[in-house]
């Protein structure tokens, strides 16, 4: 058999082969955990938008529910500051737009797993212009969000809730003392 012998091709894929496997050490081994926090904040969430329910309207056209549209801040805690004292300093901010009370904002974020991606509401239906200044400022609060949704305004107050389909959170003594909702 013939000797065989470093030809072009083959210097050339032994070159690629080297960089290739430098480039692939540097990019596990070297910076690995760098692109593994990048990964990590980088992932896809579902977020939930509960459907308006219709106007109900009485056979001469007036209106017995209908839907009122209100503003809500929730906090994802995952994206809040991990530095007690920058967190703080950020709820002060928040709070001082808001016109909420700082230690009402830091109540509602205690007892919270500091990772969860789950949006918490932490106050309900702020005012427009309050909101509007929030927002003009949101990138100085990561973790924070404002969400229009709606609520639902009967005319009649509660005396038809049962009939026209009421709409609203579990209270926390609905949960104790209604089995229904020992699962969730």
């Amino acid at each position: 058999l013939a000797c065989k012998r470093f030809t072009p091709v083959t210097l050339f894929s032994f070159v690629i082969s080297a960089v290739l496997l430098g480039r692939a050490f540097w990019l596990d081994v070297i910076k690995g955990d760098y692109y593994a926090d990048k990964a990590q904040s980088n992932n896809v969430r579902f977020w939930p938008q509960p459907a308006l329910r219709g106007i109900i309207y009485d056979r001469s056209g007036k209106a017995l529910v209908e839907n009122v549209p209100v503003f809500n801040l929730l906090v994802i805690t995952k994206f809040l500051p991990k530095a007690a004292a920058e967190l703080d300093t950020m709820l002060d901010r928040a709070s001082a737009i808001l016109n909420i009370p700082s230690d009402f904002l830091k109540k509602g974020l205690s007892g919270l797993d500091s990772n969860m991606l789950d949006p918490i509401i932490l106050q309900s239906n702020i005012e427009e212009e309050k909101v509007l200044a929030f927002e003009a400022r949101s990138e100085e609060f990561p973790g924070l969000i404002m969400e229009k949704s709606a609520i639902r305004r009967y005319e009649n107050g509660p005396a038809f809730f049962h009939m026209l389909g009421y709409l609203g959170r579990v209270s926390k003594n609905n949960i104790k003392d209604d089995n229904y909702y020992s699962l969730t």
